[in-house]
C-alpha cells in the first residue's frame, strides 16, 4: 500500500499533541496560525491503488467500496488518475458515475481519526479485486425471440413483491368497488401515456391491453367476489390470476403468451390500489446493462429507455409473446426461457448476450471475447456493404422494376419506417 502521513514539521522537541509545540528557533507561532492552540495543521493521509478487476469499478464493487467506507469516521474521497475530480468515496452513486475501468489508478485521501485504517482497508480493497472472487465463464441457454449480438454487463430485475398486496376490507362493499374502479382508471390513464412512445406497434399493444382492463368479463369476478366481503385488491388478485392461470394452460402459444398482458395488467391495477416499492439495482443506473429477470411485461418494456438497456434475458416470456414483438420492432436482443436461476448471476457482471445461437455467456472468456470482437465486426462490414444498396432500385434479372405495395390503416403506422428502405 502506498500511504503517507504529510504535516508540517516543528521544531524545539514538543511531542505531538503536547500542546507546546514551538515555531522554528523556539519562538511561538504567530496568532492565528494552526488551530489557535500552537498545533499546525495535518493533511489528509493519501494512498493509491491499480484497479485490476475485469469489470472495473462498476455496480457491485462500487457498492462493496462505498459500504467500506461508510464504516469508518474518517472523511474519505477518491478520483480517477491524477487529473479526476475529488469524489465523496461515501456515495454510491457518485461513485458509479467514475465508470472506472480496469487498468486505471484509483487516488485515496482520508482524514478523521481512523484515516489510516480506512486507507488500508479502500487500497486493500481494491487490490483484492473488490473480494470478487473466481471470474470463470458460465454459459445458459435460452430461446431467440429476437436476434442479435451484444455485451454488457448484468443487471438482475425482480418482479414486484405482491404477497402483501391483499388489503382489508373497509366500510362497505360499495366504498371497495370505487376503489377497483378508480385503480383501474388510474391504470388505463398510465397505459395511454405509453403509447406515443411505442410507435405504431406499441400503441396497437397498449390498446389492446386498455381495451382488455375495460372488458367487463375480466372485471366482473372481481366485482362479485367484493360483494361478497372481499378487499378490492384480494378480489381483483384473485379474479386475474384465474385468468392467468387459464391463459397459460392453453395448447395454443399465442394464445397462452398474452399471459404477459393479464400480469402486466394485475400489477398495474394492484400497485394503484397499494403503491408497491421495486427496488432498483445500484446497476440499473448504468449504461451497458443486459436485463435479466424472470419475464418482462409489455408496458414495462416501454417504460425502460433502450438506448441505454444492450438487451434482455428471460427465465420465463415466450417467442410470441407482446414484448417479443416488441423486441423486433426495436431491434432489442432478446433471449427468453433462459435456463438459470437468478441467484447464479450477480448485478454487475460483464456478459455477451448472444441472441444469435441463443447463449447468455456470463464472465466471457479471452476467447469467448475475441470471437464476439470478430463477429462484430464482420457485422458491421456486411451492414454497410448491405447499405450500397438501400437507395438502389430493385430489379429483375431481365432488367424489370420490382414494387412491393401494401395496405396501411394510417400513416402512424409507416412512421418507424425508413424512406430509404423502400
Amino acid at each position: 500500500m502506498e500511504d503517507e502521513r504529510r504535516h508540517l514539521p516543528g521544531s524545539g522537541g514538543g511531542g505531538r499533541g503536547d500542546g507546546r509545540r514551538r515555531g522554528v528557533g523556539g519562538k511561538q507561532p504567530a496568532e492565528g496560525a494552526g488551530d489557535g492552540r500552537g498545533i499546525l495543521p495535518v493533511s489528509p493521509l493519501s494512498g493509491k491503488a491499480v484497479i485490476t478487476n475485469p469489470t472495473g469499478l462498476h455496480a457491485r464493487p462500487a457498492v462493496k467500496l462505498t459500504k467500506l467506507a461508510k464504516t469508518f469516521a474518517a472523511k474519505l474521497r477518491l478520483r480517477v488518475g491524477t487529473e479526476g475530480k475529488w469524489t465523496d468515496a461515501k456515495s454510491v452513486a457518485r461513485v458509479l458515475a467514475l465508470k472506472a475501468p480496469k487498468g486505471q489508478m484509483l487516488f485515496f485521501e482520508a482524514e478523521g481519526p481512523d484515516a489510516s485504517e480506512a486507507l488500508s482497508g479502500m487500497t486493500e480493497l481494491v487490490r483484492r479485486n473488490f473480494d470478487e472472487g473466481s471470474q470463470l465463464e458460465r454459459q445458459f441457454e435460452g430461446q431467440v425471440a429476437c436476434a442479435g449480438l451484444t455485451e454488457g454487463f448484468i443487471v438482475r430485475r425482480a418482479l414486484p413483491h405482491l404477497d402483501g398486496v391483499n388489503g382489508v376490507r373497509t366500510t362497505h362493499p360499495a366504498t371497495e368497488r370505487q376503489l377497483l374502479e378508480s385503480a383501474v382508471r388510474k391504470a388505463a390513464s398510465e397505459l395511454e401515456r405509453l403509447k406515443p412512445a411505442g410507435g405504431a406497434v406499441g400503441s396497437e399493444i397498449i390498446e389492446f391491453q386498455i381495451e382488455l382492463l375495460r372488458d367487463s368479463a375480466l372485471l366482473e369476478p372481481a366485482f362479485q367476489s367484493i360483494d361478497e366481503g372481499k378487499s378490492a385488491s384480494k378480489a381483483f388478485r384473485a379474479a386475474l390470476e384465474m385468468q392467468i392461470a387459464e391463459y397459460r394452460s392453453s395448447s395454443d402459444k399465442y394464445f397462452a403468451a398474452r399471459t404477459s398482458d393479464l400480469t402486466d395488467l394485475r400489477d398495474r391495477v394492484l400497485s394503484a390500489l397499494a403503491p408497491v416499492s421495486v427496488e432498483v439495482p445500484a446497476a440499473a443506473q448504468e449504461d451497458g446493462g443486459i436485463y435479466v429477470g424472470d419475464d418482462l411485461t409489455p408496458s414495462r418494456f416501454l417504460e425502460l429507455d433502450w438506448s441505454r438497456w444492450r438487451g434482455a434475458a428471460l427465465l420465463g416470456g415466450s417467442t410470441a409473446s407482446h414484448v417479443a414483438i416488441l423486441a423486433r420492432s426495436r431491434g432489442v436482443p432478446l433471449l427468453v426461457g433462459l435456463r438459470a436461476d437468478l441467484e447464479e448471476l450477480a448485478d454487475g457482471e460483464p456478459a455477451v448476450l448472444d441472441a444469435e445461437s441463443g447463449r447468455l455467456i456470463v464472465n466471457p472468456s479471452d476467447v469467448a471475447t475475441s470471437q464476439f470482437q470478430l463477429r462484430k465486426r464482420a457485422r458491421i462490414a456486411q451492414t454497410e456493404s448491405e447499405a450500397k444498396y438501400r437507395s438502389i432500385p430493385a430489379v429483375s434479372g431481365s432488367g424489370t422494376r420490382i414494387t412491393v405495395q401494401i395496405n396501411v390503416e394510417s400513416e402512424t403506422t409507416l412512421e418507424r419506417l425508413d424512406p430509404e428502405s423502400c
